[in-house]
């Protein structure tokens, strides 16, 4: 199984994710046959899931405003089409000695992955459908919308809540080197039939096209006021990213390097197997 925003691999954490609403994350795969081939970007399940769940559990407890999702990162695909990419069939599947489970993936290649003991214990593997980037992953900040409308005060609680994770990550958790060092300072909104439009109170916001998507620079003087982001044609994506930082990598994320250098966590936020 070929392709790339888990273990043993790098992951990226990928600022930027339009509006993934779970119940699309569940959202129902058709039945499809695995078979083995070769890619650098398979990786072993469960770092990849230990990896997921640290991050999952260094956000700020409900009600928040954003979300973590993994993202694949392919290496044929330019920054614009990984942010159109939408699976034919399957894109990420856990494959085991007895079993194979494909991974609900949406549109930019996002996904949750799913607690599996039976791919635990038999050293399963995480396994792409396309070429992706070997020990590289990624993880992305999604924001949570009211249909069209995002409050400028929510835009900043979602950089906020990154901001927590962010200072939650120890020092000595190598991996998550990126995600701790780098901050994101954007929106970014992605349309469907690459037909859209970022608006603030109604007027142009001075967005940043990028493909079918739109990059909204955070205002803070904006903050504390009650202007509202609105979004213009049909929103399939939200996430944080980042603009105009020259020290943030090209694919635009913050990566996890070598995810297999996690220990088991413990009680306090960490998870152990």
């Amino acid at each position: 199984m070929p392709d790339a925003p888990l273990l043993a691999l790098a992951l990226a954490a990928f600022c930027c994710a339009p509006a993934l609403a779970q119940d699309a994350v569940d959202t129902a795969v058709p039945a499809v046959e695995i078979r083995s081939k070769k890619n650098a970007g398979d990786m072993p399940y469960l770092s990849a899931y230990k990896i997921q769940q640290r991050l999952l559990s260094l956000l700020p407890p409900e009600p928040r405003v954003s979300d973590i999702r993994m993202r694949v990162l392919y290496t044929s695909l330019s920054q614009s089409e990984q942010d159109d990419f939408l699976p034919a069939s399957w894109a990420v599947a856990i494959v085991g000695k007895t079993f194979e489970q494909v991974v609900p993936v949406t549109r930019g290649g996002y996904f949750l992955l799913p607690e599996v003991p039976v791919a635990a214990d038999e050293d399963g593997t995480l396994m792409f459908n396309t070429q992706t980037k070997k020990k590289t992953l990624s993880a992305v900040w999604t924001v949570r919308a009211q249909g069209n409308v995002l409050p400028y005060r929510d835009f900043a609680r979602a950089i906020g809540e990154y901001e927590l994770v962010r200072r939650r990550i120890g020092v000595g958790e190598l991996a998550l080197r990126q995600i701790r060092e780098h901050r994101p300072n954007a929106l970014r909104a992605c349309f469907a039939n690459r037909e859209g439009a970022i608006l603030v109170d109604g007027a142009a916001s001075g967005a940043v096209a990028r493909g079918s998507c739109w990059l909204l620079k955070f205002d803070v003087d904006k903050a504390n006021t009650a202007a509202v982001v609105g979004f213009s044609g049909a929103l399939e994506a939200l996430a944080l990213d980042a603009l105009g930082d020259s020290s943030i990598p090209p694919e635009g994320k913050y990566r996890i390097s070598r995810p297999e250098l996690i220990e088991d966590f413990d009680s306090e936020g960490k998870i152990g197997w």
